[in-house]
C-alpha cells in the first residue's frame, strides 16, 4: 500500500522534475530500508540462511522493483526520459568532439611539423569516435534529431557532411 502511494505522488511529478522525485523518493525508500534490515539484522544473519528465505535488503529492492520501476506509467515514462536524457548527451559529445578536434589540429599547425598533423588527426578520431562508434551510431533516431533540430546545430548540411567524411575515413 506505502509503494502504491508513493508510485502514485511520482506519477504525478509534472515537467523535469520528474527524475528528481523518483531519485527524492528512492533515496526515503532506501533510508527506510536500511533502517528495517539494522532491526531484522539478527533474523537476517540466522533465520535467512537456514530456511533459504530472501534477505531483508534484497526484498525491500524488489518491492521497489516491482511497485514503482515496473509501474507502467512510470517506468514508460523512465525510460523516455533516460533516452531523451542520453540523445542530449550525444550530441553535446558530438559537438565537443569536433571542437576538440579543432583545437587539437590548431595545436598541430602552431607547435608540431605538419607531417605529425595526419598522425595525430587519426588518434583523435579513433579515440573520441572510432572507439565508441558503436554506442554512437546505434541511438534510435539521433542523427534525423541532430539534423532536424535548430538548436542541435547552427547549419545542419555542415554538420552532416562532416559527419559524412568522418564517416568515410573511418570506413
Amino acid at each position: 500500500m506505502h509503494l502504491r502511494e508513493i508510485s502514485k505522488s511520482i506519477e504525478d511529478v509534472q515537467g523535469g522534475s520528474f527524475l528528481e522525485e523518483l531519485n527524492r523518493k528512492w533515496a526515503y525508500h532506501n533510508n527506510a530500508l536500511q533502517m528495517i534490515q539494522d532491526i531484522l539484522m539478527y533474523m537476517d544473519r540466522t533465520f535467512i540462511p537456514s530456511t533459504h528465505k530472501t534477505p531483508v535488503h534484497t526484498l525491500g529492492l524488489n518491492l521497489w522493483r516491482d511497485n514503482i520501476i515496473h509501474s507502467s506509467n512510470i517506468q514508460t515514462r523512465l525510460l523516455n526520459t533516460l533516452l531523451d536524457l542520453i540523445q542530449e548527451e550525444l550530441t553535446d559529445y558530438l559537438k565537443k568532439r569536433e571542437r576538440r578536434l579543432n583545437e587539437e589540429m590548431e595545436r598541430v599547425s602552431q607547435y608540431l611539423d605538419p607531417l605529425s598533423e595526419a598522425k595525430i588527426t587519426n588518434v583523435i578520431e579513433k579515440e573520441m569516435i572510432a572507439n565508441h562508434m558503436h554506442r554512437l551510431v546505434h541511438v534510435e533516431n539521433s542523427g534525423r534529431q541532430l539534423v532536424t533540430d535548430p538548436e542541435k546545430s547552427r547549419n545542419p548540411v555542415d554538420f552532416v557532411q562532416r559527419l559524412l567524411d568522418e564517416k568515410d575515413k573511418l570506413t
